[in-house]
């Protein structure tokens, strides 16, 4: 898979009036931001780079899980282990995209919330959130993010995936893994092993990126609203700072 790319990106880290490009720089490596645009368009940039950012991270747990094919050679968990954590990996990863969508609109319209204290709730009922017509995108893309909650619940609360589907596969491998250490013929065939694990990757697999395509779909709507808000916005900035100069 490729990294998620939308126009919205180049319009904030290319901004000419941008801190990064300014290159203002402390010995703290801390970004010196000179006026209150500079402030803003780095403000946006930071909420956009850390959502854009999950997004990646979930499409890079799908591939993870991808090459799960083999074990990873010297690791003390076993096979099973090593696939259920990349499986479990996607569940969280692809939660935590609406959780930076809205800590990102909450920078993009200056709202002063802190990110920790941002809730959906909060977000679309906000009347600039809706005025800007931010609100309907953040609901559709909290609904496809949310298709995995179940799974990612039972995570959190049971601390692993416990799908029948999977427990019974768990099960299969570790026993002919024990079965190996033990010096014992494995009670099930290598072959019928290997394909049974090609098709709980395969299978997850697909879901995973059909899953992800419906939740870039939705960000993709998402942030084509929110540049065009950027550009409303930072022109508000600018014609202050504008009529400040001249007084």
């Amino acid at each position: 898979m490729e990294k998620y790319s939308h126009p919205i990106q180049p319009l904030m880290l290319l901004d000419d009036q941008s801190p990064l490009r300014k290159g203002g720089v402390s010995r703290k490596g801390e970004v010196t931001i000179s006026t209150d645009l500079q402030g803003y368009i780095f403000s946006c940039a930071k909420g956009l780079g850390v959502l854009t950012s999950a997004l990646d991270k979930a499409a890079l747990s799908i591939e993870f899980l991808a090459q799960s094919v083999k074990p990873l050679k010297g690791s003390s968990y076993t096979h099973a282990e090593q696939i259920q954590f990349a499986i479990e990996n996607y569940f969280i990863r692809s939660a935590t995209i609406y959780d930076r969508a809205l800590i990102f609109a909450n920078h993009l319209l200056d709202l002063g919330v802190a990110d920790e204290s941002t809730s959906h709730l909060q977000m679309v009922t906000n009347r600039h959130v809706k005025r800007y017509q931010l609100a309907e995108h953040l609901k559709d893309l909290g609904k496809v993010c949310r298709e995995k909650n179940v799974e990612r619940n039972a995570i959190i609360h049971h601390r692993s995936y416990s799908k029948d589907e999977f427990n019974q596969f768990s099960m299969i491998i570790s026993a002919n893994e024990v079965s190996k250490q033990a010096g014992e013929k494995a009670p099930f065939p290598r072959k019928a092993v290997n394909d049974l694990t090609d098709a709980v990757l395969s299978d997850h697999t697909a879901d995973f990126e059909e899953h992800l395509e419906k939740v870039t779909r939705s960000l993709n709507d998402f942030l084509d609203t929110a540049a065009a808000v950027y550009k409303i916005r930072r022109a508000s900035y600018s014609n202050k700072a504008d009529g400040e100069a001249t007084t």
